[in-house]
């Protein structure tokens, strides 16, 4: 419960295992030409020691041949690039399901949309967008039983999947100019809520939301 790893701006990992008190350096390896990066580590992270982390960006040739999504199973100390199938490799965003029983299930936000992996990044495949220019995408802790989805838009609508993004509901629609809905994730305690930020373009006047009964 205190072990937490952190993935710096400039790409270097590092693990704390007292809950912040003292940090160490994993690995450089992911150093170098990275923008928009975020880390996920499996469901059963003590046993397979795997994480993932995407990069929007990439111009440094140690792992990969470009940007995408990157997979360690050793902890982070080395990574291998992951983007079979993608149509689009530009990835900003990969979670991966909180479900011990769904651990090989991924996606990725993408420019040009959503990617889904269901052997743990080895193949992926396109899944239909709900709307353009996508914010973010969270998914639910109960996702091996619901399998439900959550992405917020541009246009300051959150939509829900319960068939693994097959098809979408909007879940809300918040309409004020400049301001960006980003999803904080569903609750543990409470699969069926799921919390939201919303935050002008200087990311200020920030507020915390929270649907029931989606």
């Amino acid at each position: 419960a205190n072990t937490v790893y952190a993935l710096a701006g400039n790409g270097y990992l590092f693990v704390t295992t007292d809950g912040g008190a003292n940090w160490r350096l994993v690995s450089t390896a992911l150093e170098g030409g990275i923008n928009r990066r975020n880390l996920a580590l499996s469901a059963d992270f003590g046993n397979d020691q795997t994480m993932y982390a995407a990069a929007e960006d990439w111009n440094w040739r140690e792992v990969g041949d470009g940007p995408g999504v990157f997979k360690s199973t050793d902890g982070g100390a080395t990574w291998e690039w992951m983007v079979n199938g993608m149509s689009d490799n530009q990835a900003w965003k990969v979670i991966a399901s909180a479900d011990p029983a769904e651990k090989d299930t991924l996606f990725a936000l993408t420019g040009s949309g959503i990617e889904k992996s269901t052997d743990g990044g080895a193949n992926w495949f396109s899944i239909a967008s709900p709307d353009s220019d996508l914010t973010d995408l969270a998914l639910s802790p109960a996702y091996a039983g619901d399998q439900t989805v959550y992405v917020t838009a541009a246009s300051g609508r959150v939509y829900a999947s319960t068939d693994g993004g097959g098809s979408w509901t909007k879940v809300l629609e918040y309409h004020k100019a400049h301001h960006k809905v980003s999803l904080l994730n569903s609750s543990n305690r409470s699969p069926d809520a799921v919390y939201f930020s919303i935050a002008n373009s200087e990311n200020r006047n920030r507020a915390v939301y929270k649907i029931v009964d989606l």
